[in-house]
């Protein structure tokens, strides 16, 4: 069956519709998607993670797509969500916590006030899902080395210890 004729799976997935036919087979074989194909084989069943960096234009977000529907996982598009970990009508921070397989799309795209209480989410949700060897897909603008004074020491030496860096390139 054709990627896109699965709607269903895509939306399951929280994948937003331009991304409904990111498989795997079905994509371009981008330096993303080949990246976030071998992680997702060898590394993702084993509770690791990826951190891929690039600027706009290299294809983080297909990748990224590419491993929810893979792994029947879960896509939280940060910048456009983040504030959901707020609102405790919502259960968001648990499922963050807790989704066996979890992309978080445009990390450190968001406005994140220092020390304020996003910070301190985005904090507990890596700490936990470091802790529970979860499958994360982490995918951002920033440069490797704006990564550091992004996160929090907590967080960084964490990250340092079970995450892999892939920095990108735009895509031509």
């Amino acid at each position: 069956m054709e990627a896109w004729l699965n709607e269903d799976r895509a939306k399951a997935g929280k994948i937003p519709p331009r991304y409904w036919n990111a498989t795997f087979e079905l994509s371009r074989k981008t330096p993303a998607v080949e990246r976030v194909r071998e992680w997702a084989a060898n590394e993702a069943p084993k509770g690791r993670a990826l951190i891929l960096c690039g600027p706009p234009r290299s294809g983080k977000t297909h990748a990224a797509c590419c491993f929810v529907r893979h792994w029947e996982g879960k896509l939280f598009e940060w910048p456009r969500r983040c504030g959901e970990i707020l609102d405790p009508t919502w259960d968001t921070l648990e499922f963050l916590k807790s989704t066996p397989f979890l992309a978080m799309d445009e990390l450190g795209g968001e406005y994140v006030k220092p020390g304020g209480m996003i910070e301190s989410q985005l904090e507990a949700i890596l700490c936990a899902r470091y802790n529970d060897l979860l499958a994360t897909l982490i995918t951002t603008n920033l440069a490797p080395s704006a990564m550091r004074d992004f996160f929090s020491d907590r967080v960084w030496a964490r990250l340092e210890s079970w995450a892999d860096c892939c920095a990108l390139g735009a895509i031509e």
